[in-house]
């Protein structure tokens, strides 16, 4: 006869298994030693309580230190700081020639996507110290023409939120001409000597604007929704910093509607309003887009408020190449426009960078003849808006001579 596995003992007939202590034999469990067991089974459950409770407060101390961090640490540890060897002194001017490869000059959006090049949001470059204490000046005679805000909250906080978002980028990128004081207040800028606030939150938005001014070479356009959910609804500018207007007053902007502002543009009804409402619906705040634009003006003067645009019924005379001054006076001016969009307060924001670029400086690139036939390819609509009547035969000449 085969021996049960277990030698016969009775003990293990009427069993159970435990997961805290294993297999008990019911039938011959003494008093005492039953008491052992629910002392080792009440103990094991306590210290996995114990154990579950730490973890628990752990993992809410995690989450807390981690909100008393500033957001905008988050922001900056992907921003690479520019190298120790860089001199602003000697950096030159961002390289843009927005007429090269186009066959077609038709106005149009034509975006491209920089969102992995953030770095050059702001760009610090051998204009700088002179066109910041440039614009310091022109803020003393003109602050009511180029600096506005409008008086809701929204408006307010949005400025406040791209301030300290600017003045982070300045001293992430640039720390070692933007430092950031003992009390973590303000921002000393090394290169002109001007003294900010650390962040924008509770200062007064038209101080805020002030101070931009004289530390960015860029222009800055804040345009808001007054519905932010309603798809069809237009932006409309709610603040800006306009320090380099190309011929226009921008006092006649603030508080415009995007189609307001760009009415004078030919072809906007036609070709640009509906793609620029569904690009701006579209921006998020990761994405950093750039576009530029270019015209010819004879003048050495970044500021202009007087319209030099070709109106209807305007009389435009002809220039003759002996009469424009190639080696002084006589530039491509060009903007470099980015575009990207504020978390908190979901306003579309433009940064305009406008380049005088020498037509000279074009034609020893040897770019002459890509730049003549680029002036000679404008429709007839925009060539009247640039005024290429004025200059054009002259400038296409000269940069086709040899």
């Amino acid at each position: 006869m085969t021996k049960p596995l277990l030698g016969g003992d009775k003990r293990f007939d009427d069993k159970k298994f435990d997961p805290l202590i294993g297999l008990i034999p019911r039938a011959t469990c003494r008093p005492e030693t039953c008491e052992g067991i629910s002392i080792t089974r009440s103990f094991m459950t306590m210290l996995l309580f114990c154990l579950a409770l730490l973890l628990l407060v752990a993992l809410y101390l995690q989450r807390v230190l981690k909100a008393k961090k500033p957001q905008s640490r988050d922001v900056s540890n992907q921003l690479k700081p520019i190298g120790i060897d860089f001199d602003w002194n000697n950096c030159e001017p961002y390289y843009l020639r927005p007429f090269v490869g186009k066959k077609n000059f038709n106005p149009s959006m034509a975006v491209h996507n920089i969102s992995k090049q953030r770095e050059q949001l702001f760009l610090i470059e051998k204009s700088y110290l002179d066109a910041t204490t440039l614009r310091k000046e022109h803020l003393k005679s003109f602050e009511q023409k180029i600096l506005h805000c409008n008086q809701s909250e929204r408006a307010r906080e949005a400025v406040r939120e791209f301030y300290s978002m600017t003045v982070e980028f300045l001293t992430q990128r640039y720390p070692q001409y933007f430092k950031i004081s003992a009390d973590e207040k303000t921002v000393k800028n090394l290169i002109n000597s001007n003294v900010m606030p650390l962040s924008g939150e509770g200062e007064d938005a038209m101080h805020l604007l002030r101070v931009l001014t004289a530390n960015v070479e860029e222009d800055i356009l804040i345009m808001l929704k007054d519905n932010p959910g309603e798809e069809n609804e237009e932006y409309i500018l709610r603040a800006s910093l306009t320090g380099s207007p190309a011929g226009f007053d921008p006092s006649h902007n603030f508080d415009k509607p995007i189609s307001f502002i760009h009415e004078p543009v030919p072809q906007y009804q036609s070709r640009l309003i509906s793609p620029m409402h569904r690009f701006f619906n579209k921006l998020e705040p990761k994405d950093l887009w750039q576009r530029g634009n270019w015209s010819i003006q004879t003048s050495n003067v970044s500021f202009k408020l007087e319209d030099h645009h070709g109106r209807s019924g305007d009389e435009i005379g002809e220039l003759s190449r002996d009469q424009l001054d190639f080696e002084n006076a006589c530039f491509m001016r060009c903007e470099r426009q980015l575009l990207t969009r504020l978390p908190k307060s979901r306003a579309v924001i433009m940064l305009v960078r406008t380049y005088l670029t020498p037509v000279k400086q074009i034609k020893e690139e040897g770019l002459g003849p890509e730049m003549a036939r680029a002036i000679e390819s404008l429709p007839a609509d925009l060539a009247f808006y640039k005024r290429r009547k004025l200059w054009g035969k002259a400038v296409s000449e000269y940069l086709k001579s040899s």
